[in-house]
């Protein structure tokens, strides 16, 4: 088991209401089981922020792996002390 930390941004922050929380994880996961997770950490985002019936990410949220957007590979192998970022794929500069 790893230690992560999970990012909020944007929106996804003021809905669960928090910045940030850590969770324990295996050190490869699915993407679905992870969102799973975080869904059960924070139920809020249910229906907002995750899709109620896949357990994805909605069309405009996406994951950063450290920084990096993630491109969508359903195994994830993360590293203990490593950030997931959620953040609106909206967001821009």
């Amino acid at each position: 088991m790893i230690k992560i930390k999970i990012e909020f941004f944007g929106r996804a922050r003021l809905i669960a209401d928090q910045e940030y929380i850590y969770i324990d994880i295996e050190k490869q996961i699915m993407e679905i089981d992870l969102i799973k997770i975080i869904a059960s950490a924070k139920p809020a985002l249910l229906g907002e922020v995750i899709d109620r019936k896949t357990f994805r990410l909605k069309k405009s949220y996406n994951f950063g792996i450290n920084g990096i957007k993630n491109v969508n590979n359903d195994i994830m192998c993360l590293n203990n002390d490593d950030s997931i970022l959620i953040f609106s794929s909206q967001s821009g500069g």
